[in-house]
């Protein structure tokens, strides 16, 4: 039996970005046309290394129109209309949105969501 140990760390790491983002579509309920961009924030050497390994396998499992990947916090902080989500202690992905999410209806659903939660805490 072979087993490639990096191989497989590595594709476990795809994984893992791969659903955060699938994930993120789901939660703004964007269409599977929509091709968002992407950007992975890195945080050490090794993060990085692996984000730039498996970009274009993200990019394509995701359903991204582009993925770029930034070492450390050197894109600064994300801008109106990028939604962000933790991937593990290493990486977080920033999706931008702008143009593909009705934000209108969205702070509606989240209020709905806490006014719902704010009745059953109360009841």
């Amino acid at each position: 039996r072979f087993e490639n140990a990096e191989a497989v760390r590595c594709v476990e790491y795809a994984t893992r970005v791969s659903r955060t983002i699938r994930s993120m579509r789901s939660s703004y309920n964007l269409k599977p046309s929509a091709k968002p961009t992407g950007h992975l924030i890195c945080r050490g050497k090794e993060a990085y290394a692996d984000a730039t390994s498996v970009s274009s396998l993200v990019t394509t499992l995701s359903g991204l129109g582009e993925l770029t990947c930034h070492d450390g916090d050197s894109r600064g902080p994300p801008g109106a209309g990028v939604a962000v989500s933790v991937v593990d202690e290493g990486t977080k992905v920033e999706l931008e949105l702008a143009g593909l999410v009705d934000f209108k209806a969205e702070v509606k659903k989240l209020q709905s969501s806490a006014a719902q939660k704010k009745l059953t805490i109360e009841s």
